[in-house]
């Protein structure tokens, strides 16, 4: 619990402070930067509070399946430790597990920083 609250907080910290590059790169692709809207905070920060909120959850989902599927491993062989390949399947999966999580609140957190509706009307708007 310790690690996922740690995590969940330096999460959050760092899309505190990485939001207005994601909202510069967004512009950027879709070729519609401006400089008074990159430096707008109102612009810059769209879609932070999603982007907080999906950060605990799928860190939660990381640490918790990275242990099921390492003691299920270790159950599995019979040993005490895994090697460095079974660490590494054990992580791949757990991030795989955090992925089905994730990857929706990421397309509803683009979307939102895109059109500037609520978090709530733009995942209606995913969704139908």
């Amino acid at each position: 619990a310790e690690h996922a609250t740690i995590g969940a907080s330096v999460g959050s910290i760092e899309m505190a402070i990485m939001r207005p590059a994601v909202f510069w790169k967004t512009e950027l692709q879709q070729q519609r930067f401006s400089l008074a809207r990159a430096m707008n905070p109102a612009y810059c920060y769209r879609g932070l509070s999603l982007a907080i909120a999906s950060i605990a959850p799928i860190t939660c989902i990381q640490f918790g399946a990275n242990s099921f599927f390492s003691s299920t491993m270790k159950a599995a062989k019979g040993k005490a430790e895994l090697n460095e390949f079974e660490q590494l399947l054990s992580a791949v999966l757990a991030g795989a597990a955090s992925a089905l999580v994730q990857s929706p609140c990421q397309l509803v957190e683009v979307n939102q920083s895109n059109h500037g509706s609520s978090m709530l009307a733009t995942a209606r708007r995913v969704v139908s």
